[in-house]
């Protein structure tokens, strides 16, 4: 008897898994529209959910209604946090100082926030840096700057 899995193997290999629309909860993840977005708003009546959501990515944000028992994807979503090293070609140097991992991959945000971490960094400071990983992208989810002892 074969057994196909194949509807499986999208879900691991995309980054998501499945769960139903009525265990979704606010400020869990929710893939709306092919974009992993955290959930702002979320309302039940009627059968139906009505979600908002935030893409952590680009910050746009998605809505959308769907039945109590359709299947959702949820974004496996990974927080590191880094100490910036430099910044070089539009790009971050990025270690984390728990396992000294680098990562080179991060852009450098367009405009202020990317002005605000060059500055911090040519001051003389430390600059902690929280990547988002989720769906074969990363974003800067936050950053703080501590002065150097």
């Amino acid at each position: 008897m074969d057994e196909d899995f194949a509807g499986d193997s999208t879900a691991v290999t995309s980054g998501t898994h499945p769960v139903r629309a009525s265990e979704l909860r606010k400020d869990g993840y929710v893939v709306l529209k092919g974009s992993p977005c955290k959930i702002v708003e979320l309302t039940t009546t009627g059968g139906q959910v009505k979600l908002v959501g935030i893409d952590i990515i680009t910050g746009k944000k998605y809505e959308d209604t769907v039945s109590e028992t359709a299947d959702m994807d949820v974004p496996e979503v990974t927080r590191t946090e880094y100490v910036l090293n430099g910044v070089s070609d539009g790009y971050l140097s990025l270690m984390s100082e728990t396992t000294g991992e680098t990562t080179d991959t991060v852009p450098l945000p367009a405009g202020e926030r990317g002005d605000e971490l060059t500055a911090a960094f040519e001051g003389d400071k430390t600059v902690y840096i929280t990547v988002l990983r989720t769906m074969g992208q990363e974003a800067i989810a936050s950053q703080r700057v501590a002065a150097t002892v």
